[in-house]
């Protein structure tokens, strides 16, 4: 069948899919190769409106790992068609078979990871997240395309069981089987289905049907790694966990891992020389507690304190990975160093980077006492005040406790949100994230307050306790606060409310009262102002007392 888009010459097909397919073609304006996606035909109006919006999705975002969009129009005899860039790399399904370089994989992941943060910011979610749809321009950079399935996040975000809406039964989330409401988590799962078999070569949930690969996800066990992958085991389980609230809490949160991940193990030459016996025997006492994992650190015991916490508070949080061991760098022979004071501080810090990226693994941040990522990173700056990743794991712990401050912000526990800020300021007071955060923790605080105290109509009393208040200090904040102006519209409404129901009464002092409190937060209200008309007790009561008449013969 020929197909004739005005301003495009069709060279062939490139890829076919159960409604549309994908040609290359010759944009003639300005001779460069396009892909242009055809709709072949459609059953339903659905069908029309998905294809369609996948434009609107993709022309609505600007980023260097999102396909471009170039246009959208019809074909001669109607059929709706997109136009996008030609990717010569191919994309992730003709690599996977070869199996793919843990170093290429990470880095893969870490700009995809970095693609759908942005996504999910603009409140999409992409719903069909598979190596089919992971393109490459060839430079070698990733590319995400097809948001044919994807939804606004605060549209219904439920899945029907219509395969034509159903992401891809290998890599589909246990939610999205379940035709859950989903959010950004189901994207997450689904790109940790792809780094598994980007590792392995094999996808982990594999039925002889769609429907048995589809319960697989739901209810088999999380899949084995090779030993030679383990490393890779914590990450992997934090991205594919059966709950959401298991894995990782935003695409942000899982670049940050990865970025830990692909860090560098730093060795050095080592030669032995020959030094006096004690210098020996402190170098031979650090190899043994390298040899046995038991660190007995050497040094004065006197450090910069670790922020105080409570008892409750050292518990680890809900969000903390899946705790499974990743293998540490293979150590090496202390006994093989310069036992010079400058060459056992470089041991003593290898030691402590080493502990410190476990204790930012297992979310050991500022907890326990002498055992926490803060701790170690501390005692390498003592060291060595300038050490540029000691430096950089700090700046890591600050962002972990944004992203725990965030997901309880997302839950609404206001008090939980502000003790992970609270630790994270006491490690960096100029965390630009963390004072972002504190003000919308603040703000919801009192958003919270003042809800309770509109419901219980404390409006504009007690003093300090209600919800005029609340209303008031979230505008301090933030002026223009949409939610906090709509409130004190609120509070006007209700005073409104009692006032016509004292009206009804003819107790019009009482209702001028209500009126006046009510006039004062919002003076230029037209419905109070027109009450305010009806307390008038000559005017008001003749005409309300007929209507009340009247009313048992309406």
């Amino acid at each position: 069948m020929k197909i004739t888009i005005p301003g495009y010459k069709i060279e062939h097909l490139i890829a076919e899919g159960g409604t549309a397919s994908v040609y290359l073609a010759v944009q003639e304006s300005l001779q460069r190769h396009v892909a242009i996606k055809l709709l072949r035909k459609f059953e339903n109006p659905e069908q029309l409106s998905r294809f369609l919006n996948e434009g609107q999705i993709i022309a609505s975002l600007n980023h260097r790992n999102v396909i471009n969009i170039h246009d959208i129009g019809a074909t001669s005899d109607g059929r709706p068609y997109i136009c996008m860039e030609y990717l010569e790399g191919g994309d992730l399904d003709a690599r996977i078979p070869k199996k793919v370089d843990p170093q290429d994989a990470l880095q893969w992941l870490e700009a995809l990871g970095n693609c759908l943060d942005f996504v999910h910011r603009k409140g999409i979610i992409h719903r069909d997240i598979k190596p089919g749809n992971i393109l490459f321009h060839k430079d070698g950079t990733p590319i995400l395309t097809d948001f044919g399935t994807a939804k606004q996040q605060e549209s219904d975000a439920r899945l029907t069981m219509d395969g034509r809406a159903f992401g891809s039964p290998y890599y589909i989330s246990p939610e999205q089987a379940a035709s859950k409401e989903l959010d950004r988590r189901t994207d997450i799962y689904s790109l940790g289905i792809v780094l598994y078999e980007m590792l392995t070569g094999n996808k982990p949930y594999k039925g002889d049907s769609h429907i048995e690969t589809i319960v697989a996800h739901m209810s088999d066990p999380l899949p084995v790694l090779p030993h030679e992958l383990l490393r890779y085991r914590t990450l992997i389980h934090k991205m594919i966990a059966k709950s959401p609230d298991d894995r990782f809490t935003s695409a942000a949160e899982m670049v940050r891992f990865v970025q830990q991940l692909r860090m560098p193990v730093k060795k050095k030459p080592r030669r032995m020389t020959w030094a006096p016996a004690g210098a020996l025997a402190a170098v031979l006492g650090v190899g043994g507690a390298v040899l046995t994992g038991l660190w007995m650190i050497p040094g004065r015991n006197e450090h910069p304190a670790t922020p105080v916490m409570t008892k409750s508070e050292a518990v680890i949080p809900e969000s903390t990975p899946v705790t499974v061991e990743m293998p540490s760098p293979e150590p090496v022979d202390p006994v093989k160093e310069t036992p010079v004071a400058a060459s056992n501080n470089e041991q003593v810090i290898e030691a402590l980077l080493s502990q410190a990226a476990a204790a930012l693994e297992e979310y050991r941040l500022t907890t326990p006492e002498n055992n926490n990522a803060y701790h170690y990173y501390q005692r390498i700056l003592e060291l060595h005040p300038q050490h540029e990743e000691a430096i950089r794991g700090k700046n890591r712990i600050a962002d972990a406790y944004a992203d725990l401050a965030e997901r309880k912000l997302d839950q609404y526990d206001y008090e939980a949100a502000r003790r992970h800020l609270h630790r994270g300021l006491a490690i960096q007071p100029d965390n630009r994230r963390l004072q972002a955060l504190q003000k919308k923790s603040n703000i919801g605080k009192l958003l919270s307050q003042a809800d309770t105290a509109l419901k219980e109509r404390r409006l504009t009393r007690p003093k300090n306790n209600n919800a005029y208040y609340y209303y008031q200090k979230i505008l301090e904040l933030y002026p223009g606060h949409r939610q906090a102006l709509e409130g004190i519209t609120g509070i006007a409404d209700a005073y409104g409310d009692l006032a016509e129901s004292k009206l009804d009464k003819f107790n019009y002092v009482a209702a001028k009262e209500y009126l006046n409190r009510g006039l004062e937060i919002q003076p230029d209200n037209a419905r109070l102002q027109e009450l305010q008309k009806n307390t008038n007790a000559f005017r008001d009561a003749p005409g309300r007392i007929w209507k009340k008449i009247k009313a048992p013969f309406s």
